[in-house]
């Protein structure tokens, strides 16, 4: 998981400069703990569930705000 390329995410595309940038990690399956790493370093964390998805952050979660 490289999530430092969020942190120059509007270089790359000036046309976000003005927005607010918040990271997301996807799976199917987990491995080694990858989603409480996710977790911990601000970036939503979702589950793909049969046909759909579901976003597991809990209520005391705070998003990252990579733009600062």
């Amino acid at each position: 998981m490289n999530i430092e390329k969020l942190k120059v995410f509007k270089k790359v595309f000036s046309e976000y400069k003005n927005k607010n940038i918040y990271g997301a990690v996807a799976y199917l399956n987990v491995n080694e703990e990858a989603d409480k790493y996710a977790y911990k370093k601000g970036l939503f964390v979702i589950k793909a569930t049969g046909e759909s998805a579901k976003i597991l952050n809990d209520k005391k979660f705070k998003p990252k705000n990579w733009s600062k």
